[in-house]
């Protein structure tokens, strides 16, 4: 393969993750954590989503983190952006619990390690849509270091989510990469795959592929997992 430069996607490629029973776990968490705290479930929840909304269709001119904030004190006030403190602390000590969804993939911290002995640049691109602590927990679980990769895109470093095109290459921009020289590596047709839209190469892993539109997979090299070890070796 000739490029020197992976972007890996997290959930689903690296880390077996349920993804529904993720979902309804780390919203009771949040929810429940919250309601402990006077807020209404229901109406927790749906702040859950309207910023989730918020961030996946940002335009780049703030950061994730900030949509999300907006997107929080716009349903409950401007008095609750100090709740930022209490998140910190439920995504330290009690988002951990979510680990019942997920599960290390055999292979995978073998795979990293020999390319970081080969000397590629690694980049982990999973969906900024969550906070580092969150993020960090979730490569742990996976078997890996965060410090194995250069760059880990989220909510607070990234202004862009997949699948726009723009989020592969703000990473670019920033890392001073040029997209060609990127093979990016996920498990979402459409999220993983439109990285092909900003000039690189992709390879997609069917273990737990993603697909809503039915994209056609022959676009892109694709594979199990075992075939992704040795389509990398």
């Amino acid at each position: 393969m000739p490029e020197k430069v992976i972007f890996f996607d997290l959930d689903g490629t690296l880390l077996g993750m349920d993804e529904p029973a993720f979902i309804r776990k780390y919203f009771g968490l949040l929810c429940a954590y919250m309601a402990e705290r006077g807020y209404d479930p229901e109406k927790y929840s749906n702040m859950l989503y309207a910023g989730m909304k918020a961030m996946s269709g940002n335009d780049g001119s703030v950061s994730n983190e900030i949509r999300f904030w907006d997107a929080y004190a716009r349903m409950f006030g401007e008095e609750s952006r100090k709740d930022r403190l209490i998140l910190n602390d439920f995504y330290l000590n009690v988002f951990p619990e979510v680990r019942e969804t997920l599960w290390q993939n055999a292979g995978v911290p073998e795979m990293i390690a020999s390319l970081k002995q080969r000397e590629f640049r690694l980049i982990l691109a999973t969906n900024p849509l969550l906070p580092r602590s969150a993020t960090e927990f979730r490569v742990r679980t996976a078997g890996l270091d965060p410090k194995d990769f250069e760059w880990i895109t989220v909510y607070e470093n990234s202004s862009y989510c997949k699948p726009n095109p723009e989020y592969y290459l703000e990473i670019c921009r920033k890392l001073e990469i040029c997209p060609e020289d990127v093979l990016m590596i996920g498990n979402d047709a459409e999220e993983d795959g439109n990285a092909r839209l900003a000039g690189m190469s992709v390879y997609l892993v069917t273990d737990q592929l993603i697909s809503r539109k039915q994209t056609d997979l022959n676009l892109f090299e694709h594979g199990t997992r075992n075939d992704l070890y040795r389509y990398l070796r």
